[in-house]
């Protein structure tokens, strides 16, 4: 039903007409060429905030990107708990080269 009501959105408050859906997904799934999530502040846009590629497994690594994406954009302790071996550059968006057109993708 809310495919069909974006549909019907798209078609009444735009130019883009809405001949046929030819396939639907539940959501977006982003993923990164090395398919490790981003999270981090962008080293080229100022102010922007990363929280992407999390290939189809977001609901199962919220808690813990969740954690860190707060630590991080309040610039408070990214530790985890005790015994957690976490090296937060893993997930920096430092780490992504940036100028390749296939750096990200979905399905």
């Amino acid at each position: 039903m809310d495919i069909a009501v974006l549909a019907d959105w798209i078609a009444t408050e735009t130019l883009i007409p809405v001949h046929r859906i030819a396939h639907t997904w539940a959501g977006l799934r982003s993923f990164v060429a090395d398919e490790v999530p981003v999270v981090g502040f962008d080293p080229n846009v100022l102010n922007f905030f990363w929280l992407a590629g999390q290939c189809g497994y977001g609901i199962m690594m919220e808690p813990a990107l969740s954690q860190l994406a707060k630590n991080l954009l309040l610039d408070t302790s990214t530790a985890f708990p005790k015994g957690t071996a976490f090296d937060v550059r893993s997930v920096s968006p430092l780490r992504v080269k940036t100028g390749k057109a296939n750096l990200w993708t979905h399905d």
